[in-house]
């Protein structure tokens, strides 16, 4: 009998947090602006995962790899996850990039996201278009997270007026400006014109060095 009743209230305990999750209302509203490292690939995963977090778009930034690439990762990622409803805008590839550490790419593009397909990456919006879209739905101001380069962001601003009243702050995985950080070098322009925009930002930077091998992962 004692177990019966254990058992009843710990269905009965779960069954109250099923409810009270399914009513919490996210405290950041967030758009993830991605390149398709494999450190990206983890933060999205984190992010997906926090009750306080709600993930309203993806875009995808030439970089690791080339925005279609990492469309095609993300969506499968969401699929995987069932969030299949979070849209995914996609990039311009930028002529001129600067050559990355050896093996980068090479192993971004081994690290599977999910059961991946060209399809997943078709009918996908400009990535551009999906932020000033997704800023204009929102009620509350959104943070927005940039993984890679800021080369979305910038074009963003730079097609659209007061785009900042949308945002509350930037964060930016880099080591920060004209320090030589990857994400610096591969669009400065663009970093340099959301750095000159007046946006709140802070950079954010794990102090490691970059992943070249599967065995580092």
């Amino acid at each position: 009998m004692n177990t019966i009743k254990k058992v009843s209230g710990l269905l009965l305990g779960l069954y109250i947090m099923q409810a009270g999750f399914s009513h919490y209302t996210a405290k950041y509203h967030v758009i993830v602006d991605t390149d398709g490292g494999i450190d990206d690939f983890r933060a999205l995963c984190m992010l997906m995962a926090s009750p306080e977090i709600e993930v309203i778009a993806i875009t995808t930034a030439d970089g690791i790899l080339n925005p279609v690439e990492t469309a095609v990762k993300v969506s499968s990622l969401l699929h995987r996850f069932g969030h299949q409803g979070i849209p995914v805008g996609i990039g311009n590839e930028q002529p001129g990039n600067i050559d990355l550490p050896a093996g980068a790419s090479e192993v971004a593009k081994k690290i599977s996201w999910g059961e991946e397909t060209i399809e997943y990456a078709g009918s996908r919006p400009a990535a551009v278009d999906l932020i000033k879209a997704s800023l204009s739905l929102e009620e509350m101001p959104v943070d927005f997270i940039a993984l890679g380069p800021l080369t979305n962001l910038a074009a963003a601003i730079q097609s659209e007026t007061g785009l900042e009243e949308g945002i509350r702050k930037i964060s930016w995985y880099s080591e920060g400006m004209n320090k030589g950080g990857l994400n610096y070098e591969m669009d400065p322009h663009a970093a340099n014109l959301v750095a000159s925009s007046g946006y709140r930002m802070d950079l954010i930077h794990s102090g490691g060095s970059m992943i070249n091998s599967l065995q580092d992962f």
